[in-house]
């Protein structure tokens, strides 16, 4: 058993998560929807009026205002960590071909560049989607 399985889950809800506002291409994140995603499948379908409305917002207002939150990895992409919604009204877009939206619109992101244990990033994930 890992010291981190044997904290108790406050420490995670504690543990810092620093963070750096960056702009980041479309194209250069990932999605691993079975680790960091909280939505039903019927959320993140593009055919559905939430996500259609969010699109709709997101082309009205020409881009994202709430930032996204990923997370470096190695190869030099991002894995997304929350904000699967916008980033799947996003595509939408790119894949309608709405002007202003291509695979390499940048996107505001929050970064994580501290060294903070996954269980730290998800439960600051689920919080964020908790405050909204």
């Amino acid at each position: 058993m890992s010291t981190a399985d044997k904290q108790p889950a406050e420490s995670f809800q504690s543990e810092r998560v620093d963070t750096e506002l960056q702009q980041v291409p479309l194209s250069s994140i990932v999605v691993r929807p079975t680790d960091f995603s909280f939505r039903d499948d019927d959320q993140l379908d593009v055919s559905s009026e939430g996500l259609k409305s969010l699109a709709e917002d997101i082309r009205v207002h020409g881009g994202l205002h709430t930032p996204v939150l990923l997370k470096r990895l190695p190869d030099g992409r991002f894995l997304l960590l929350d904000g699967h919604r916008r980033y799947h009204a996003l595509q939408s877009l790119v894949a309608e071909g709405v002007e202003g939206f291509t695979a390499d619109v940048a996107l505001p992101a929050h970064v994580i560049v501290s060294d903070a244990s996954e269980l730290a990033i998800v439960a600051r994930a689920v919080s964020a989607n908790v405050q909204r």
